[in-house]
């Protein structure tokens, strides 16, 4: 079994890969989080 870690964004950091992601994400507590249920066409 593989352990993965959990990687921790800036604010900044948060906002760059934001601006050029193909989905919308939220940022909490240092971690992107990926809406449940979204499509890629619901974030354009």
């Amino acid at each position: 079994m593989q352990l993965t870690q959990k990687q921790y964004y800036t604010p900044e950091e948060y906002l760059e890969l934001e601006a050029t992601a193909d989905y919308k994400s939220e940022y909490i507590e240092g971690q992107i989080i990926r809406p449940r249920g979204m499509r890629k066409t619901q974030c354009l």
